[in-house]
């Protein structure tokens, strides 16, 4: 599975980074690199800052299909939009960004 997760190295998604690895799985994070990783394996990482909206959006669209994003420094409805799988479900997405969709 091709996971993507925005953040990856604080103190909880550590424990996520390093489940996923153990399982085997296509892993990817972004990231602003600030805090090191603790987790050895395979894992793609991805430099830069969601607050740039834009240049976060090319960068995940640039990522191709993704099975699951697990976002870990989200905080609001235009956050977790901008975080959704490019090339899914425009209605879906419309409604996380009205606050409406379901945030896991």
């Amino acid at each position: 599975m091709k996971t993507l997760i925005i953040g990856g190295s604080g103190l909880i998604s550590t424990a996520i980074t390093r489940q996923l690895v153990d399982r085997g799985e296509d892993l990817i994070l972004y990231n602003r690199g600030r805090t090191p990783l603790r987790v050895d394996g395979d894992i793609a990482v991805v430099r830069g800052d969601r607050t740039d909206a834009t240049r976060f959006e090319e960068q995940l669209a640039a990522l191709g299909p993704l099975d699951c994003v697990i976002d870990m420094v989200c905080f609001d409805p235009a956050e977790a939009a901008s975080a959704w799988p490019h090339g899914e479900d425009s209605s879906q997405r419309s409604k996380v960004e009205e606050g409406n969709g379901r945030l896991i």
